[in-house]
């Protein structure tokens, strides 16, 4: 643990205050092979000041600093993906994989052929850093996670390291004496002081340390954050999920008669969640954020009742969506409880209020309204949505950010409270798409709404394909969009395709699609279910990561015995062919290959499939699904 005070050394700070620190450690394995293992380490550090005055001009905040062993002289090689934001070009920025190496000061390499000056390369001495942004959203820019490897003494070693932590972030590495590689991760607060007798938690720091290749490395922290830290892997609802929700494409213009015709099309197609999304309440979205206990009865003439019992009736459970943590002026939350808001510089022109949960009495009223509905809907599901940045609102109350600390223990606290109450409730994560994808509510929510890009195959295929790199597919929600009177124009079996890599979600106008593309796409729902577990195991990517159009791309999903392997794979304009080699499969086995797109299928050997690998056909250019399965 690391305080970082102005006009004072570290420790000189700490010496005033008690920590407390916890430490737990996990052994992950993966596969058949004992070899294929790591060990993670949970640090979490609780603060206090037993003194009589307070200790002030603390300017950061490091639960975590930790220096390595000197790697080889070609430097460390960071991974690390940005945030899920909403592009419309491709490669898009959200979740593109970063692979930076970090040279040592004192590398040297010749400048070129027959150079007899060495190449001194210039370096950042600061070395490679991450961050939240200044907005506040955990993932506004990167996800608040990286890992790192080398080689020392001829072995392979990583290193992971992440936040659990929804708030203001940084993970930092600077290089040290003798080549060695400092690695900090701390919590972003302003001149902040810790009163006498105060005590601050901090937030969990995960580390792991690997002794395997990249691609092991990848799988052992999905397995990680799969097993040990996402809540649906505690209470057994792991599942990437099938769901509708009817906003982008139909947005305010809901009502009782056009959303019972999207539940008929999305039982249809063999959906298992079926959401009304922003708009059910009164003045709709925006401007009627806090109106939670009037529902929009031009829309819903009867409430939400009569929906309720017709989603149930077609075998799929309800969901709704919130935003809880923003309130509108003029609302009934906004009217009635004044005190519990916080006002941004921008509030006087938009109306916009941080609902602030660091007060228990909020807390205690989210989970009495939440849990309300929950129960008279009986929902399954709910979107729990989050679009303002929150800093600029926390800051006009505490410059310092030091109030972050309980709004996020509030958060946790209101989710977990709700999780406990009602067992079967799921919940998904949205701000503005993926802004806040983060450890800290990957441990209090089911799932996550990756971008609130659902338009390009394209992109949305790559983002569920890139994200699968550090997270397990079921916390990966991605939405195919439908505009209200579209039909199935432009629609083809790439789109259902692009979104079977995590979370299957539907929004919009589904009723207008046609029997013949209801039924091709109830078929890959089926299809659908019948893999998704693979989605939480191993991935693999067979081609390099798709730069352009022109590009291929390809991922591999493997059950963790490699039985059962799935592969998407989505040519791109090249015309050649390809040859598509497998990972890690059973030596000296066949593989029954079936090709879901063509409905063909054959018996292929191990052998074969990982040295020469299977023949993929150019021809088309539409998105195919190969499944494997070991021969008995």
């Amino acid at each position: 643990m690391k305080l970082l005070q102005t006009g004072k050394k570290a420790c000189e700070a700490q010496s005033e205050l008690e920590m407390r620190t916890i430490v737990e450690s996990q052994t992950v394995n993966i596969g058949t092979s004992n070899n294929t293992k790591a060990e993670f380490i949970i640090i979490q550090t609780e603060i206090s000041n037993n003194t009589h005055l307070p200790v002030s001009g603390i300017h950061g905040l490091e639960p975590l600093e930790i220096l390595l062993e000197a790697g080889e002289d070609e430097g460390w090689t960071f991974h690390y993906l940005n945030g899920g934001t909403t592009d419309w070009y491709y490669p898009p920025y959200a979740f593109t994989p970063h692979e930076e190496v970090l040279l040592p000061p004192n590398y040297t390499d010749v400048a070129g052929p027959g150079s007899l000056t060495p190449y001194v390369p210039t370096l950042n001495p600061d070395g490679v850093r991450i961050a939240s942004g200044p907005g506040g959203r955990s993932s506004n820019v990167f996800l608040p996670m990286w890992a790192l490897n080398n080689r020392i003494r001829d072995e392979y070693y990583g290193v992971f390291l992440a936040m659990e932590w929804t708030g203001t972030w940084y993970l930092n590495s600077s290089w040290r004496s003798g080549n060695r590689l400092n690695l900090q991760a701390g919590v972003e607060v302003r001149d902040m002081s810790i009163d006498p007798g105060e005590q601050i938690i901090l937030p969990k720091v995960h580390l792991g340390f690997f002794n395997t290749n990249t691609e092991d490395m990848f799988n052992l922290i999905r397995a990680y954050i799969n097993d040990h830290i996402c809540k649906s892997r505690q209470t057994g609802l792991s599942l990437p999920s099938i769901s509708y929700s009817h906003w982008d494409g139909i947005w305010n213009g809901l009502d009782y008669d056009l959303m019972c015709e999207q539940a008929d099309k999305m039982a249809e197609l063999g959906g298992e969640i079926f959401s009304v999304d922003a708009g059910w309440f009164e003045k709709g979205f925006q401007h009627g954020i806090g109106n939670w206990d009037l529902v929009d009865n031009e829309k819903f003439p009867n409430g939400l009742e009569p929906l309720a019992d017709y989603i149930k009736s077609l075998g799929m459970d309800m969901g709704m969506w919130f935003e809880p943590e923003r309130v509108v002026a003029g609302t009934t939350l906004a009217e009635s409880h004044p005190e519990w808001l916080i006002s941004s510089p921008d509030t006087k022109a938009n109306g916009y209020y941080l609902l602030n949960l660091s007060l228990t009495e909020v807390q205690d009223y989210l989970i009495k309204m939440l849990s309300s509905w929950i129960s008279t809907l009986e929902l399954r599901w709910t979107r729990w949505d989050f679009n303002i940045d929150p800093v600029p609102y926390l800051q006009t109350v505490d410059p310092s950010l030091k109030i972050q600390f309980d709004y996020y223990q509030g958060l946790y606290r209101v989710m977990d409270t709700l999780a406990d109450r009602h067992p079967d409730w799921l919940l998904e994560s949205c701000a503005s798409g993926g802004l806040r994808i983060d450890l800290g509510l990957a441990r209090h929510v089911d799932t996550f709404s990756i971008s609130d890009q659902m338009t390009n195959h394209k992109i949305c295929g790559y983002m569920q394909a890139r994200g699968n790199q550090f997270l397990p597919g079921h916390l990966l929600n991605g939405g195919l969009a439908v505009v209200t009177g579209n039909g199935d124009s432009g629609i083809s079996e790439n789109d259902i395709l692009s979104r079977m890599m995590g979370g299957l979600s539907f929004e919009g106008d589904i009723s207008g699609w046609s029997a013949e593309l209801t039924s091709a796409f109830a078929r890959w729902i089926k299809i659908f279910k019948s893999v998704r577990h693979l989605l939480d195991q191993n991935v693999f990517y067979p081609l390099p990561v798709r730069q352009n159009t022109t590009n291929w791309d390809a991922i591999q999903f493997s059950s963790y015995d490699s039985s059962h392997i799935v592969v998407f794979v989505f040519p791109g304009r090249e015309s050649e062919d390809k040859n598509l080699i497998l990972k890690q499969l059973v030596d000296n086995s066949d593989y029954k290959l079936v090709d879901h797109s063509n409905e063909e299928s054959r018996v292929i050997s191990s052998k074969v499939l990982t040295k020469e690998g299977f023949n993929v056909a150019a021809k088309g250019r539409n998105g195919l699904l190969y499944e494997f399965k070991k021969c008995e």
